[in-house]
């Protein structure tokens, strides 16, 4: 069965909880990729070159914007973030805590607030950097400035930043 969410809050890293979130959309990492066919190939064959922009969706039941604008969120700067959530699997009955931290930026144009709608609104959230854990693992970190893409095994670019003397 799949993990259910059961709660999530938002923080302003170092900074405070903004937030109760009703719901956050991670991302999807999805690969652009380029079609190459080299000397000596019968054919085409497509390689995956980078990542996708990150964006994420962070939709909000509850959320003060003055105490967002007194935390410094500006649309030009990023900002770190952390969002927390607790995770059901009601078959095996164990719980997890997901831990989100992430560098983004987000449109501070919030929709007009509409009492009929229980789920709130919904903000984009444009990712510098991200990073899951899951108890206090790490699951995910992607750095597209420091050529960092890691599932939890390793920096998988890690052989293509030291060929290109990255690092």
């Amino acid at each position: 069965m799949k993990d259910i969410g059961r709660a999530w809050s938002a923080f302003i890293d170092g900074k405070g909880k903004f937030a109760e979130a009703a719901s956050f959309e991670e991302p999807d990492f999805k690969w652009i990729r380029e079609k190459i066919a080299g000397g000596g190939m019968s054919g085409e064959t497509s390689v995956p070159m980078m990542l996708e922009e990150q964006t994420a969706t962070l939709g909000l039941y509850t959320y003060d914007v003055d105490a967002m604008r007194v935390f410094g969120l500006s649309v030009k700067a990023p900002q770190s973030f952390i969002f927390r959530r607790e995770l059901f699997d009601s078959r095996s009955q164990v719980t997890s805590n997901i831990t989100i931290r992430c560098l983004a930026t987000m449109d501070l144009e919030f929709p007009d607030w509409d009492r009929k709608k229980p789920e709130g609104i919904k903000i984009p959230l444009f990712l510098v950097n991200y990073r899951r854990f899951r108890n206090g693992i790490l699951e995910l970190h992607h750095d597209p400035e420091n050529g960092i893409f890691d599932d939890g095994s390793g920096n998988l670019l890690a052989e293509s930043s030291r060929a290109i003397g990255r690092r």
